[in-house]
């Protein structure tokens, strides 16, 4: 499945999830960091399981609640502790959305297992960052700049405007 339509269908189930009362009662329990929780969710299995809900299994939710998420978050959101807690729900509404009882289980199941694993890469700060931005050097001429008034490169003597810069 290409990455832009897996993309669109978790962002359609996470809408979805946002308008169903399960979601509701999950925004009220959570408060204002239940939509960049559930943004960070939705891009994760999009992006970095790159998975559709059929083929996830509980091994791809315990990779990302352990090392994906934690990697994802960048600072100190308030509500990155509850990361889990949005995942797991997001996941049951997902499950009933799409008729995958048995995977409901195995994924709530993967969620509670890698718990102690997620908030320990919480407090470790040498955690595995995932599309952290890293500085590019910039690009550097390797010769330095010729300028007009410069004795031209062909040896001449010239001037380079007097010269070879008339032939480019």
């Amino acid at each position: 499945m290409p990455e832009r339509t897996l993309e669109s269908r978790w962002r359609l189930l996470a809408a979805s999830f946002v308008d169903a009362p399960a979601g509701r009662e999950a925004a009220a329990r959570f408060g204002d960091g239940f939509r960049p929780a559930l943004d960070l969710v939705a891009y994760a299995l999009a992006h970095d399981v790159a998975q559709p809900p059929r083929e996830l299994d509980g091994e791809h939710v315990r990779e990302l609640t352990a090392t994906v998420l934690p990697g994802r978050v960048v600072g100190d959101e308030r509500w990155r502790g509850d990361l889990p807690d949005v995942l797991a729900d997001f996941l049951g509404f997902v499950a009933s959305e799409e008729a995958l009882t048995t995977q409901s289980w195995e994924w709530t199941r993967a969620v509670d297992a890698a718990r102690p694993a997620f908030a320990a890469a919480l407090k470790n700060p040498a955690r595995a960052r995932f599309g952290a931005a890293t500085k590019q050097a910039p690009d550097r001429r390797q010769a330095p700049k010729l300028g007009r008034n410069d004795p031209c490169f062909c040896g001449s003597g010239r001037k380079y405007k007097h010269c070879c810069w008339k032939l480019t």
